[in-house]
């Protein structure tokens, strides 16, 4: 089956990874010659390198949170903070690879951590005292990011045209191995109904339709008899029986009584 054959399908198959399509996505944008979408499918597979710009469904916003050795982890208030400033601590825009977004997605929360200087900036303005400043997120959020991905690359692959079917060329080894068969001698099983089974074109031609055709005539000859003989020994006698002849009276013995 061609690649993007195969992409057609697997794309609309939750199951598989997004890593996965954009993998196979990569090889058939290399095929079709498609360097927009073949760098695209770089940066979304491998990350996006500092001199790239993110894409705005990567950028993410999640609710601030900071941790002490008193209190744990706990949420950090902003309503003091002019929206431009809050906006700027919760939100972040991920270079990662998308293996990375993908192991996050299968996390019901998890938490951030800031740039190094970011970080000290905020420790300062939070009182300056030992904490860890963190932005907390949810796996839905990193789980929106693979579906827009999906789609976009079904859009993608839904205008690929699929590439023309290749002709069937056997393989040198089928074809030997084929010719080899066809010389070798055929022996019948032992038995008529394995050799009948094994050659059933013997059957139907030469001598076999000539033996065949006697082999019939018999056995209709020999049916008509055994019927004939059978309905003759059923059937009751129709014969008459013959008349009596009466006896005549001799001469002799009419002629020997006197005359009166």
């Amino acid at each position: 089956m061609p690649l993007i054959t195969e992409l057609k399908r697997e794309v609309l198959d939750a199951a598989i990874p997004v890593s996965t399509l954009l993998r196979k996505a990569l090889i058939a944008a290399k095929e079709v010659g498609d360097e927009e979408n073949e760098k695209w499918i770089s940066n979304e597979l491998k990350g996006y390198p500092k001199d790239e710009a993110i894409p705005d469904y990567r950028e993410l916003r999640g609710r601030p949170i900071v941790r002490n050795h008193y209190t744990g982890w706990q949420y950090v208030y902003t309503q003091n903070l002019t929206p431009e400033m809050e906006f700027k601590i919760s939100t972040f825009k991920f270079r990662s690879p998308m293996t990375e977004l993908e192991a996050n997605a299968g996390q019901e929360y998890l938490g951030i951590t800031y740039h190094p200087e970011a970080e000290r900036m905020l420790i300062n303005a939070l009182g300056g005292e030992p904490c860890i400043p963190a932005i907390q997120f949810t796996g839905i959020q990193f789980q929106r990011i693979l579906d827009i991905v999906r789609d976009r690359l079904t859009e993608w692959i839904a205008n690929v045209p699929d590439p023309p079917e290749a002709p069937a060329v056997l393989r040198e080894d089928v074809v030997v191995q084929v010719e080899r068969e066809a010389d070798q001698p055929r022996y019948a099983p032992a038995g008529l109904r394995g050799f009948l089974g094994e050659n059933k074109s013997w059957v139907f031609q030469g001598i076999g339709t000539e033996i065949l055709k006697w082999v019939g005539r018999l056995l209709i000859l020999l049916f008509v008899f055994a019927t004939g003989y059978y309905w003759s020994k059923k059937a009751p006698s129709t014969q008459t029986p013959p008349t009596p002849v009466p006896t005549a009276t001799p001469l002799a013995t009419i002629n020997s009584t006197p005359t009166p």
